[in-house]
C-alpha cells in the first residue's frame, strides 16, 4: 500500500542532538497515534544527473527514491480508530455546539444514523423452499406482499436474494480451503491457483424483479416482439431470443434447468436502442441471468488486507459444495426447519484463523519530499506508454505465456516437477489474460476500435432527467428516479440514490488506498471535494484518474475482479472492468474515452477511471510557457510532462504532483497538487457558485440543501422578482446570509439533522484543511492526526430497503 507520504520512517544519519529530538518526536507520535502500526520503509536512493533546477516542478526528476514497503498497518485494528488521536482537537464553537444539540434533539434517534450492518443473520427455510419466501428478512418481502403462493406457477424457479446468505456460505467455505491449502495466506502460486469457488450472479445481486414474469403461465410470458415494439428503432432486433427458440445447448451454457426459469425470453447481447425503464430493467436482469460471464476472481476486503479466490465455473451456491460444506459443519441438513446463517460470525472465524493478505509492494519509482510527510511525489515516467514501451512489455509477457504453456504440458507429461513448474514457469490467469488483451489492443488501429462499455439507454418523460447513461447495462437495477415500488416517496428516492453513490466512492477509495493504487478524484468529483470534502447530492458522475502505467498495472492485477466490501461495514459488491484498448492513448473515434470502471453490481452505477499519458495530441496554449521553461532546462528534445486522457483533458506534471493527503467522504485518499488551478480551467464559476441543480450550500452546516426546504424559512421576497418569478441569484444571495437562527431552523428537518450529525466532524476538518492549504504546509500537517477511516455516512442499501418498510 502506498501511504501517500503520511507514515514513513526515513533512514538518516543523525547527529546526537538530532537523535534526541527525533526520539522525542517518535515517542510523542506513538502516544498520539495510540496503537496504530506504522509502515516500515527501506529507502533506496538513485542518483540523477545534476541539472540546474528551474522550479519545484522537476524536483522528482532530480532525486528519485524507490520505496520498498512492508505493510503491517491495519492488522487487527478497529476501522474507526485508524490514525486518530481524537476529534476533540478540532474544537467546537458555541454556535456549533448549539447546532449539535438541536440536531440531536431532532434526528438523534433516527434509524438512519446506524450505518453499520444491522442484523447479520439470514434464516433459510428449506422445507418451504418452493412455495414461500426463502428468507425471513430479504428482498423477497415486496414480492410476497403482493403475491400468494397459490396464485403463482413455476414457483420452483423463483429467485431469492439475501447477501448475508451468500457471504455466510462463501466465507465458511474459503476459510476451510485456506486452512487446507494456504493457512498463512501467503503469496503461493500453487495455492492461489487451487483455491476456487463456484459462482452465479443470482447469489450476488437481486433478481427478484424477474419473479412476476418467471411465475406467469407460459402463454402469458413476455416475448421478444413485445420488447422490440416498445423500443425506439429497428436496431433493437437481434438482442433477444424467445423461449420457443432456446436450445438445450443454450440452457446448458446458462446453467438453467429449463425455459420455465426464464421470463419468456433470453437476452444474448446489448440492446442498442432506448426503451422504457421497466423494460430496460427486465432486459438487463435477464441478460445478467443468461449471458454475462462470471468474474475471474473474488476479493473479500478485510481492514487493509483481503482474501482472494479464483472463480471456477457457473453454479448457484445453494446447489454447490458450499451449501453441503456449511450444513455438514453445523450439523444441519436440507430437511431442517430453519437454517440460520451468520455472516459476521463466519467472517470473525475467517480473520481469527487466517490472516488477511496485504497488498504487494508497488513496483513504482516514487519520491517522498524529505521536508514534509504529507506528499506523494510521482515521476514523469509514470505517464509514458509509447510504442517502444508497449512493444517491450508485450514481448516479455508473450515470452512468459509461451514458456508457461510449454512447461505446463511438460509437467503434465512428467518432464518437469510440479514444484519446478510453479516456481519457474507458472503464470497467473490474470496475467495471461492481460497479455492477450494487450496484443489485441496493439494490433488494432485507433479508428477501428469498437465501443467497450455499454450503458442503459432509457426513454424518460422528461428529457435528460435520468437517461440511463450513468448505469452499466449489465447491472442496471432501476434508475434513481424510478420508483421500484409504489410505496417509494421522493425523499426515499433521494435516500436510495445517496446511499448507493456514497458507498460506491467510499469502497473505491478504501480499496485503492489499501491496495496502494495511485489515483485521484477528478472533474466534478474534485469540485465536490473542494466545497465540503464529500460528493454532490445531485451528481451521479464519479470520476477518477491515474497515470497510464498505473492503469496498466491496475488492469493486470484487478481486471474482472469482484470486490466484496468488508462485512463489518456492509454488503457492497463492485466489479472491476478494464477496457481492452489500453495501448491507445488518443481520442480516436471517441468510442472509448473511459479506460476502466468500478461498478456497483447492485445498481449499475459506476466510477469512471481514465489514464493520463504523454501523447502527440496538441496541448492547450496555457501550457506553452510551461513547455518552454522545461525545454530551457532539459533541452529541446526532452519530453514535456503534459498529459491528457482520451477525452482530451490536459494537465501538467506540477498540477498533479506532489499529491497531498486528504479525506473524501470520510476515507483517506490523495488529491492533486494544484487543485484550484485545475478546477478554474474546467469550472470557471464552480469555485464560487454556491447553488447548483436546485441545491444551495449552507456553509454553517457544511451541507448542500435542496432549495424547497430553504424556501420554507425565508420570505417570498427573498427569492421572487416583482413579477413573482423565482430568482436564482437573489435566492443564493439570501442563503449566503442566513442568520444563525435560520440555520438552526433548518435542523427541524429530520433528514438535515441526521446528515449534520453524520458529517459535522468531516465538514469541520475540511474547513480547517482548506484554510491550511492556502497558508503553510506546517499547518496542514498539524491536521493529519484527524485523518481516519470514518464509519460509513449512510446505511447499507440492503438494510435500508428492508427497514424502510
Amino acid at each position: 500500500m502506498i501511504p501517500f507520504g503520511l507514515r514513513n520512517r526515513r533512514r538518516r544519519v543523525l547527529t546526537r542532538r538530532n537523535l534526541v529530538v527525533a526520539t522525542s518526536l517518535i515517542t510523542l507520535a506513538i502516544l498520539l497515534l495510540n496503537n496504530v502500526d506504522l509502515y516500515r520503509f527501506r529507502v533506496i536512493h538513485h542518483e540523477v544527473h545534476d541539472t540546474q533546477p528551474i522550479t519545484q516542478i522537476d524536483q522528482t526528476a532530480r532525486a528519485l527514491m524507490k520505496w520498498e514497503i512492508t505493510s503491517e498497518a491495519f492488522r487487527n485494528k478497529n476501522l474507526n480508530g485508524l490514525m486518530v488521536p481524537g476529534d476533540d482537537d478540532l474544537s467546537l464553537s458555541s454556535f456549533e455546539t448549539e447546532l449539535l444539540n438541536k440536531a440531536h434533539q431532532v434526528g438523534g434517534n433516527s434509524w438512519l444514523l446506524n450505518t453499520l450492518p444491522h442484523d447479520n443473520v439470514a434464516v433459510w427455510k428449506p422445507k418451504e423452499f418452493e412455495v414461500l419466501p426463502r428468507f425471513e428478512h430479504s428482498f423477497d418481502r415486496l414480492f410476497w406482499n403482493e403475491h400468494s403462493p397459490e396464485s403463482l406457477q413455476n414457483t420452483e424457479h423463483i429467485l431469492s436474494y439475501d447477501p448475508r446468505f451468500t457471504l455466510s456460505l462463501y466465507l465458511n467455505y474459503i476459510r476451510k480451503e485456506f486452512l487446507m491449502k494456504n493457512p498463512k495466506n501467503e503469496r503461493n502460486p500453487k495455492a492461489d491457483s487451487t483455491i476456487r469457488v463456484p459462482f452465479s450472479w443470482t447469489d450476488w445481486t437481486d433478481f427478484t424483479y424477474l419473479n412476476p414474469f418467471i411465475t406467469r403461465p407460459p402463454e402469458s410470458k413476455v416475448s421478444c416482439e413485445e420488447l422490440i415494439s416498445r423500443a425506439n428503432g429497428n436496431e433493437a432486433e437481434g438482442f433477444c431470443t424467445n423461449a420457443a427458440d432456446i436450445t438445450s445447448e443454450m440452457l446448458s451454457k446458462w446453467k438453467l434447468p429449463s425455459v420455465d426459469a426464464l421470463p419468456g425470453f433470453a437476452v444474448t447481447k446489448y440492446i442498442s436502442t432506448r426503451t422504457n425503464p421497466e423494460d430496460m430493467l427486465l432486459v438487463s436482469k435477464t441478460y445478467l441471468l443468461t449471458s454475462v460471464p462470471p468474474p475471474a476472481r473474488i476479493m473479500f476486503q478485510a481492514k487493509g488486507g483481503s482474501y482472494q479466490v479464483l472463480v471456477d465455473g457457473t453454479q448457484k451456491a445453494i446447489e454447490s459444495e458450499l451449501m453441503d460444506s456449511y450444513l455438514f459443519e453445523h450439523g444441519l441438513t436440507k430437511e431442517s426447519d430453519k437454517i440460520p446463517l451468520n455472516a459476521m460470525e463466519e467472517f470473525d472465524k475467517l480473520i481469527s484463523e487466517i490472516p488477511p493478505r496485504y497488498a504487494a509492494q508497488p513496483q513504482l519509482a516514487q519520491i517522498l519530499n524529505p521536508e514534509t510527510q504529507n506528499r506523494l511525489h510521482l515521476i514523469p515516467e509514470m505517464f509514458e506508454f509509447g510504442t517502444a514501451k508497449v512493444e517491450k512489455i508485450l514481448a516479455e509477457c508473450e515470452a512468459k505465456v509461451e514458456a508457461h504453456e510449454i512447461e505446463f504440458d511438460n509437467w503434465q507429461n512428467g518432464l518437469v516437477t510440479e514444484d519446478d513448474y510453479y516456481s519457474r514457469f507458472f503464470m497467473p490467469e490474470n496475467e495471461v489474460s492481460y497479455c492477450k488483451n494487450l496484443r489485441v489492443s496493439y494490433d488494432l488501429a485507433d479508428q477501428d476500435l469498437g465501443k467497450f462499455f455499454f450503458e442503459a439507454q432509457l426513454t424518460m418523460p422528461l428529457p435528460n432527467s435520468d437517461n440511463g447513461h450513468h448505469y452499466d447495462f449489465r447491472f442496471y437495477a432501476g434508475g434513481f428516479s424510478q420508483k421500484l415500488h409504489e410505496s417509494f416517496n421522493e425523499e426515499q428516492l433521494t435516500q436510495r440514490k445517496r446511499i448507493v453513490l456514497q458507498r460506491l466512492i467510499r469502497n473505491w477509495l478504501s480499496f485503492t488506498y489499501d491496495q496502494g493504487i495511485v489515483q485521484w478524484i477528478a472533474h466534478g468529483s474534485l469540485l465536490a471535494w473542494y466545497w465540503d470534502g464529500m460528493t454532490f447530492p445531485w451528481d451521479m458522475d464519479t470520476d477518477v484518474q491515474m497515470p497510464v502505467t498505473e492503469l496498466d498495472r491496475f488492469g493486470k492485477l484487478y481486471n474482472q475482479t469482484l470486490v466484496v466490501e468488508d462485512p463489518r461495514e456492509g454488503y457492497g459488491k463492485f466489479f472491476i472492468d478494464c477496457g481492452t484498448f489500453s495501448t491507445h492513448r488518443v481520442k480516436g473515434n471517441g468510442n472509448n474515452n473511459i479506460d476502466a470502471r468500478f461498478i456497483d453490481v447492485d445498481s449499475g452505477t459506476f466510477i469512471d477511471i481514465t489514464g493520463l499519458a504523454i501523447t502527440n495530441t496538441k496541448m492547450p496554449v496555457r501550457y506553452h510557457d510551461y513547455a518552454n521553461r522545461w525545454k530551457q532546462a532539459y533541452g529541446e528534445e526532452s519530453t514535456i510532462p503534459v498529459f491528457n486522457c482520451r477525452n482530451n483533458h490536459f494537465y501538467s506534471f506540477d498540477e498533479i504532483s506532489p499529491m497531498r493527503l486528504t479525506m473524501m467522504e470520510g476515507v483517506p485518499t490523495a488529491i492533486p497538487n494544484k487543485i484550484k488551478d485545475m478546477l478554474i480551467v474546467e469550472y470557471k464559476k464552480g469555485l464560487a457558485r454556491s447553488e447548483c441543480e436546485h441545491f444551495n450550500f449552507v456553509e454553517k452546516l457544511g451541507l448542500w440543501i435542496h432549495e424547497d426546504k430553504i424556501k420554507k424559512i425565508l420570505p417570498h421576497t427573498a427569492y421572487e422578482e416583482e413579477d413573482g418569478k423565482f430568482s436564482i441569484d437573489r435566492f443564493a444571495s439570501w442563503v449566503n446570509e442566513l442568520s444563525d437562527e435560520q440555520v438552526i431552523q433548518l435542523l427541524d428537518y429530520p433528514e438535515i439533522s441526521t446528515d449534520y450529525l453524520k458529517t459535522h466532524k468531516l465538514s469541520r476538518f475540511h474547513r480547517q484543511e482548506m484554510k491550511a492549504i492556502s497558508s503553510t504546509h506546517k499547518q496542514t500537517d498539524a491536521l493529519f492526526g484527524h485523518i481516519k477511516m470514518y464509519e460509513p455516512l449512510r446505511m447499507t442499501l440492503f438494510d435500508w430497503l428492508n427497514e424502510r418498510q
